[in-house]
């Protein structure tokens, strides 16, 4: 089954070289979970009130605002060195990775993009068929669904290449996954599975050590961001350079 190939490969690719991804990822981590910590405590705000973002005064929304750009800013930097670190071995030199500014920027503005796509190829057709059967609400949501999974399973390969600094465009990725829907809901399946799993181990130590469930999230949250990475990675280099899944 491909789907469970490129995912059992993504977590292996992760395991097999834990310590090469502490040294990419682990210091620009740990900076963000004490950011996460300190100011923000497990999902609320400073003041204690969960989720409710009109209730902060203007210096927790500061707060709030640092934390959410800081954590954009790790994962993107994660996220590229793990793409070089894999796809070119670009191994790090110490305990930061190399920050590839254009590199990290032109990933963002992808991934912006790949959002932008999905969304505008959903709103269009599923407000035109609610707007003229609304008894069809809930299979447009199934479509929906179905349309964003395939679109970011095709258009997402194209965001290690710009990690890299290739000429890879949208077009060319989409033309390389071509006939890969099964294996693109199947992975989705694959993943949201293995998220419940990894979340119980959480909610069972969270009940009797609130302070542990929020190192072990952060921990846990941590492996998900690579694992997630090495999926992308996974799929550019099978798909686009034509490597095997070992």
């Amino acid at each position: 089954m491909k789907a469970w190939d490129i995912f059992s490969h993504s977590v292996r690719l992760v395991w097999r070289n834990r310590w090469d991804a502490l040294r990419i990822s682990g210091a620009l981590y740990a900076a963000y979970a004490v950011v996460q910590v300190i100011f923000l405590g497990s999902g609320t705000s400073p003041n204690g009130v969960e989720g409710d973002v009109t209730q902060m005064a203007p210096e927790e929304l500061s707060t709030l605002f640092f934390a959410v750009l800081l954590q954009s800013v790790v994962t993107l930097w994660i996220a590229v060195a793990w793409h070089r670190f894999v796809l070119l071995e670009e191994y790090p030199a110490g305990w930061l990775p190399q920050f590839h500014g254009g590199a990290i920027f032109n990933y963002f503005w992808r991934s912006v993009a790949i959002v932008l796509a999905i969304t505008l190829a959903i709103m269009v057709p599923v407000t035109l068929l609610v707007a003229i059967a609304p008894i069809l609400s809930v299979f447009a949501g199934f479509a929906a669904l179905f349309l964003a999974i395939v679109m970011g399973f095709r258009l997402a390969p194209a965001l290690p290449a710009a990690a890299m600094g290739q000429p890879v465009g949208f077009r060319d990725v989409w033309s390389a996954t071509e006939g890969q829907t099964g294996t693109a809901i199947a992975l989705a399946f694959i993943g949201v599975f293995a998220a419940f799993v990894i979340q119980l181990p959480v909610f069972v130590v969270s009940a009797i050590s609130p302070d542990l469930g929020n190192v072990l999230f952060i921990v846990l949250n941590w492996f998900v961001t690579l694992v997630s990475a090495s999926i992308l990675t996974t799929l550019f280099g099978h798909y686009v350079q034509g490597r095997p899944i070992e």
